[in-house]
């Protein structure tokens, strides 16, 4: 992690090397977020709805 108030003083390379890790951080904990929220989905439809989903009759 870089401190904001060093910034400054990185050079151009550093700069992108920051930018990249950062980026790569962010994706990750992207799909991390993306995976828990459909299977969080997924369990409140089943959940809701478990008749509907798995193909039985209401009375």
């Amino acid at each position: 992690m870089i401190d904001l108030q060093s910034v400054d003083s990185l050079s151009a390379e550093q700069l992108r090397e920051a930018v990249r890790s950062f980026h790569s951080q962010v994706r990750f904990k992207q799909s991390v977020i993306d995976k828990l929220t459909h299977e969080n989905g997924k369990r409140d439809l089943t959940t809701l709805y478990p008749l509907t989903l798995t193909g039985g009759m209401l009375a």
